[in-house]
């Protein structure tokens, strides 16, 4: 075997070895986002409808965005950018899934988001040429950035408590906590939801114009 072929031959093998990474990211996101959108139906909170006029429907969707968000942000980045800048999108966005997990391990179904969390995390280490890249300001302000935005659309939704009873057909704002069964100490409110879609957002934004201007130094550096 010339070097030429020793050579074509090592670059078919990591070819082959990232697109098989890339597989396993992709189904362990897809995975992981089943296993989100289960959860949120399966609480009442969720399942129920909160159309009414002084129920929370923004609140619903910045809550059911910030918890879909990093699954769903994983998966476009592995489709969508640079590999380079995929791998630091995906692993910002595993620890705010883990983050997920950890919050909500007393429920019950904080291992459903644990186990993603840590085999994306995995998947991204395997490749020797990301632990090199994470050194690199470009990567490490990309995945500080996913984890900084879409971990703060999380926390907004815990700025304060606001106390609702199900009336049978949605939720209703009432001053204070009751004790009665059908009432909650906290949902997340309009205000809450609104800032927390914001946050998604701009989470997005910065992921797009971040990778943007990697993967055109990228392009500038090997042309």
């Amino acid at each position: 075997m010339t070097h030429r072929e020793e050579a074509d031959s090592i670059r078919r093998q990591a070819s082959n070895a990232a697109d098989s990474n890339r597989f396993l990211t992709l189904a362990t996101a897809m995975f992981g986002l089943l296993l989100a959108v289960i959860v949120l139906f399966a609480t009442g909170r969720f399942s129920r409808s909160l159309e009414s006029a002084h129920a929370a429907a923004i609140g619903l969707l910045g809550f059911a965005a910030a918890v879909l968000a990093p699954f769903l942000i994983a998966i476009g980045a592995v489709w969508l950018l640079h590999p380079q800048a995929a791998r630091s999108v995906v692993v910002g966005a595993a620890l705010v899934i883990g983050l997920i997990g950890l919050a909500t391990i007393f429920s019950g179904v904080g291992f459903l988001f644990i186990l993603p969390a840590v085999l994306l995390i995995w998947q991204a280490g395997r490749e020797k040429v990301w632990r090199a890249e994470l050194r690199q300001p470009a990567n490490a302000t990309l995945a500080l950035w996913t984890f900084v935005t879409l971990g703060a659309s999380l926390a907004v939704l815990l700025l304060r408590d606001t106390p609702a009873c199900w009336s049978g057909d949605a939720w209703f704002l009432t001053p204070t906590a009751s004790r009665s069964s059908s009432c909650v100490t906290d949902i997340v409110d309009n205000a809450e939801g609104s800032i927390s879609l914001a946050l998604v957002a701009t989470g997005i934004t910065g992921i797009v114009i971040l990778s943007r201007r990697m993967s055109d130094s990228i392009q500038m550096t090997s042309g």
